[in-house]
Parts: structure tokens; sequence; C-alpha cells
């Protein structure tokens, strides 16, 4: 038996229901006051309904959109910018290298590259002495001699002269005093200079001024009338014993001090010396002694050592193995393993004997690389540090990516192996 379905009317047929989509009814729609924020306007139903259909952007959002791109636009700008201005470049390179070996080979050295360096330390010891043999000196100066009588005075050698206190002098050679000159009342004494010792030594004989009288003519008219008076001091005497120091005994209070100070004085010189200077002989220890009085003295201890510029010494060692390499040159390893031997120094030049390997580059110039490089061009860079000899591999590497040309000097690094 057929089933017999009733058919129904379009307008029977139910709609689906959309979840939140419930239709307004009429009669709340227009009512006043009736709050419709809970249910979706149209606009919204429709495009849930018809996808295809766009949505218009509000002017205030696409406002927003230009404003993200042109900010975006000004920090790339910036930041180019920055990095243009901080550009850099870093040139890497490797200087030749040599290995040498020395064997007794005589190295002169100009002597204004050598530079001596000096310390010293002293101490005040106590000394033993002894009394010596007394040295005795007699006073002596110079007299004028005068004469009154009427015809000259002569005087032997060894002649004596009196002081009122009763010293005696003597002429040390013959004279003969001129007589006296004589016009209408008046008599004036012939004179003559002559030179005198004490007759004994002593520094009691020493005088400044004094008299004089000729005991040998006592008894004579003419003892009243020949005289004599100093010409400046007469000096010069003493009876002085000196102090002989006892050798054996300083000797070996020296060498005590000496053997102490040593050491002290080599550390000494070494932090003196810098480490950039080469050490061409070894430390020459020297002692002084002084007297400062019969019971002490002053030893003084002096350590020295010749230097040269670590550039220089390697520059002639390089020479004397490669006569034709006039670069300079530096110590690319340990130069501690050269010996060196003293032979002779002088005003001219100093002669050394040096033993041992070593290992010697090109003292590369990093500003005038510098200098050569600053504004040229990229393209340039191998045919610009031809102009620097002694570089056996060179390159360089630029930031930011985009330069192409060297910035100023201060801007470019260099980095040796």
């Amino acid at each position: 038996m057929q089933d017999i379905v009733p058919k129904k009317s379009i307008r029977e047929i139910t709609k689906p229901r959309i979840p939140g989509s419930e239709p307004v009814s009429q009669s709340n729609t227009y009512k006043e006051g009736f709050n419709t924020k809970n249910y979706l306007s149209k606009e919204y139903t429709s495009f849930d309904e018809y996808p295809h259909k766009k949505v218009n952007l509000a002017p205030k959002e696409k406002s927003r959109g230009w404003f993200v791109v042109f900010f975006l636009l000004f920090l790339t700008g910036g930041v180019g910018t920055f990095l243009h201005f901080q550009k850099s470049v870093t040139v890497h390179l490797t200087a030749e290298k040599h290995n040498l070996v020395f064997k007794d080979t005589e190295i002169i050295i100009p002597a204004t590259e050598v530079t001596t360096l000096t310390v010293s330390t002293s101490t005040i010891i106590n000394i033993i002495t002894s009394t010596g043999t007394p040295t005795l000196t007699k006073a002596k100066g110079t007299v004028t001699i005068y004469n009154a009588n009427s015809t000259e005075q002569p005087l032997v050698a060894g002649t004596r002269l009196e002081t009122p206190e009763g010293k005696i002098y003597r002429l040390d050679a013959k004279i003969t005093v001129p007589k006296a000159s004589i016009q209408g009342t008046k008599n004036t004494p012939g004179s003559t200079q002559a030179l005198i010792t004490a007759d004994k030594a002593g520094e009691n004989y020493n005088l400044s001024q004094s008299d004089f009288t000729f005991p040998g003519l006592v008894g004579s008219p003419r003892y009243k009338n020949v005289y004599a008076r100093t010409k400046g001091s007469i000096a010069g005497g003493a009876s002085t014993s000196a102090q002989i120091v006892d050798e054996k005994d300083k000797s070996q209070k020296v060498d005590v001090f000496v053997k102490k100070v040593t050491e002290g004085l080599q550390n000494e010189l070494s932090q003196k010396k810098g480490s950039d200077t080469f050490i061409i002989n070894t430390p020459a220890i020297s002692s002084l002694f002084e007297k400062n009085s019969s019971t002490s003295g002053t030893i003084t201890v002096s350590s020295s050592i010749f230097v040269i510029k670590n550039n220089t010494m390697a520059s002639l060692l390089a020479k004397s193995q490669k006569p034709n390499e006039n670069i300079e040159m530096k110590f690319a390893s340990d130069s501690t393993s050269l010996s060196t031997t003293l032979i002779s120094t002088d005003k001219t030049d100093t002669r050394i004997k040096v033993s041992g390997s070593t290992s010697v580059s090109t003292a590369i110039d990093a500003e005038k690389i510098k200098g050569i490089l600053a504004g040229k061009s990229f393209s340039q860079f191998r045919e610009l540090v031809k102009q620097v000899p002694g570089i056996q591999e060179i390159r360089f590497t630029a930031k930011p990516f985009w330069i192409s040309t060297f910035p100023k000097s201060s801007q470019i690094n260099i980095e040796e192996k």
C-alpha cells in the first residue's frame, strides 16, 4: 500500500535556525528603549550568510596602516645611515719572517745606538786605621827687605830673619839690598823682595803679617837700618800624621757588601731597561771606597749594562746574514736564546759576538698603511699595499658590506698574524 505523504506548502516549511541569529520580534523592534546589543546587526548577518561581500575599513584604520609603513621606512633608513657612519675596515696581514742561526758571529753596533744603564747603592762601614809617618812642611812666603844705610847691604842665602816673638826664618837665596837715596834732609831706604822659609816645620810658623830683624847684624850700626816686613802671608807650615787604613779589613768588608747587594742591583737593572731593549753584555760590578774619617768610610757598589733597542738589534742580526736586507726588523721569537759577549767598546762603536738562534720578521709600520689606504677605493688595494715592503700576505674585511672605499685612518684597524 502506497504511503501517502501529505504535501506541504512552501510556506509551511520551517527555515533552519542559525545560532545567534534569532529574529527580533517586530513587536520589540520599535519599542522605545529596547536594548539590541545582544543581537546581530543585519549587516553582520548578511556577512555570515554572504562571505563574498567585502568589508569596508574605517578611515581611521587606513591611516594607521600608512603610519606603520612610513615608520618602517624611516627605521630602515636610520639604521642604514648609522651603519654607514660607523663603517670600519680591518686589514689582516702576515709579515715576512727569517730564521737566523749564529756561532760566534761578530756584530758591530754604532755607538749612537748603545745606551749605558747604571744603578748603585752605598753604605758606611767602620774601618781600622794606624798612624803613619808624620808629614812635616815649613811655612814659606815673600818679604820686602829695607836698607836705610848709604851703602848696599849684601845678604847670603840662609841669612836669618827674626819676628818679635822670636820665630826664625831664612832667606832662600843670596840678595843685595840697594842703598838709601838721600835728597836734602829726606832719607828714602832702598828695598827689594825676597823669598823666605821658616826655620822649623809646623803650622805655628804660618803668619798673616809681621816685621823682621836680622840677628846677624846685632852689635853693628847696620842692625837698626836693615829690616824686613811681610808681603802677603807666610803659609804652608804643617806637622800631620796620615792615618793608614788596614787594607785587609777594608777588603773583607767591601767584599761582603758587594755580595749582599749584587742580586738586588741586577734586578733593578732589569726593571730599568724595559721590555723594548736588548742587553749586549754581562752586568759589570764595580766598587769604590772613600774614607770619611779615621774610623769610617763609604762603600759604593755600582752595576752597569749596555742596551740597544730590540728592533735595532733584530735589524743588525738580519743584515749580518742578509746584507741586502735594509728593512727594519723585529724579533718574532724569544731573543733570550741568544748569548752575547762584549769584545770592545769606544766612542765609535761597540763590538760583540753572538751565538744561538732566533727568528725575526719585518717591523710593519701600521700608521703608514693607514695613511696610504685612507679614502682610496677598494679596487686600488693591491697596488697601494705594494708601497709597504716586507709583507708576505695581506687582505681586508669591511663593514657595512655595501661600502666601496676605505674610511679615514682612525677607522682602519691593522691586525698582524
